[in-house]
């Protein structure tokens, strides 16, 4: 008993000390729990969820159409032919 024991132990320090060669600690845990979570999000509720949940201007959906913007465009001048 004492020997699978000491076993597991020993294969759980050789696994710690593998992931402290790979530079993996909590920070890293952590920093990919964020990137999973805003990825998902960005998934579920598409791009701009955050600065429209935030209050950022201009992020989100589009409710206004700027006037810069003409509101037709005449293909057949000759800038536009091939």
């Amino acid at each position: 008993m004492h020997f699978g024991v000491n076993v597991l132990k020993c294969e759980a320090h050789l696994l710690h000390q593998n992931f402290q060669l790979l530079g993996i600690n909590v920070f890293t845990y952590i920093l990919a729990t964020a990137i999973v979570f805003f990825l998902s999000m960005n998934l579920v509720f598409g791009p701009g969820w955050l600065g429209s949940a935030i209050g950022v201007k201009g992020t989100g959906s589009f409710s206004e159409v700027s006037t810069s913007l003409p509101d037709t465009v005449d293909l057949s001048k000759p800038d536009f032919l091939l």
